[in-house]
C-alpha cells in the first residue's frame, strides 16, 4: 500500500510539474520570429512631400495609427526621405503628445522605396486598439490628400506661428506601415484564470487523498451503514 501511495504522489507531482511547464511555455518568446504587417497605407500616386519635424518644438509633425494585433511594436516604415530619428509619441483623446515612447535613431534599409526604422530593441508593448503617433526628426514624408486612412491622421504643430500644440491637418495622411512582434504575447486573463484553476483543483486532489490515508499508508475504511 505504501508503494501505491508513493506513486500516487508521483502521479499528482508530474502532472503539477506538466501543467506549470505549459503555463511557463505561454510566457516564452519564440527566437527569430517574423514580425507581422499590422497597419498600412499607401497610394502608388502620392501628391505630397511634407517637411517633418525639426529639432526642439518649434515645428514638429506626427501622424497617428492604430494598433490593430497585440506585442511589441518592432519596426515602423514610411515613405520619402529620411531624417535623423524617429520617435513614438503617446495620444491623449486621440491627438499627440510630447511624451515619448520610443525612439530610433537607425533605419534597417530602404525596400521598395519604404524606409524601415527599427524600434525592435525598444520593447514596446502594444494592444489592439491603440492609438499611437509616428514622428520623424528631419527629412520629408510622402502622403496623400484626401487622406484615406481611417486609423489615424496627420497633425502638425509651428510655435513660431502660434500653434504650440499639436493640431489636426484635414484631408492628408502619410504614407506607413507598422509591424509587431507577436512572440512577446501575454496570455489573456480568462486563459490564466482557468490555469490558475486546474492547478488549485490538483493540489486539492492530492490534499484529500492524503486526508484519506492512514499513516501507514491505508486507506481508512468507512464505518457500515446500520440496517
Amino acid at each position: 500500500m505504501r508503494n501505491i501511495r508513493m506513486s500516487n504522489g508521483r502521479v499528482c507531482n508530474g502532472l503539477i510539474v506538466v501543467f506549470l511547464a505549459v503555463v511557463f511555455s505561454m510566457g516564452v518568446s519564440v527566437v527569430g520570429a517574423t514580425p507581422v504587417l499590422d497597419q498600412m497605407y499607401f497610394d502608388p500616386d502620392a501628391n505630397f512631400f511634407g517637411s517633418s519635424s525639426f529639432a526642439g518644438n518649434r515645428f514638429r509633425r506626427a501622424q497617428t495609427f492604430t494598433v490593430g494585433i497585440g506585442g511589441t511594436l518592432d519596426r515602423v516604415d514610411m515613405r520619402g526621405e529620411a531624417g535623423s530619428s524617429m520617435r513614438i509619441l503617446e495620444t491623449t483623446g486621440g491627438v499627440p503628445t510630447f511624451t515619448v515612447l520610443a525612439s530610433t535613431g537607425s533605419f534597417l534599409t530602404t525596400v521598395d522605396g519604404w524606409i524601415c526604422w527599427d524600434l525592435s530593441s525598444s520593447g514596446l508593448a502594444v494592444m489592439p486598439g491603440d492609438l499611437l503617433a509616428m514622428d520623424m526628426l528631419g527629412g520629408g514624408w510622402e502622403g496623400h490628400k484626401p487622406g484615406e486612412y481611417a486609423g489615424g491622421a496627420d497633425y502638425f504643430l509651428n510655435a513660431t506661428f502660434g500653434t504650440p500644440n499639436f493640431t489636426f491637418v484635414p484631408g492628408r495622411d502619410r504614407f506607413l506601415r507598422t509591424f509587431v512582434d507577436v512572440s512577446q504575447s501575454v496570455p489573456e486573463p480568462s486563459t490564466l484564470f482557468l490555469l490558475g484553476t486546474g492547478l488549485l483543483g490538483l493540489l486539492g486532489h492530492a490534499g484529500d487523498r492524503k486526508a484519506r490515508t492512514t499513516p501507514h499508508g491505508l486507506s481508512r475504511s468507512r464505518k457500515p451503514r446500520l440496517a
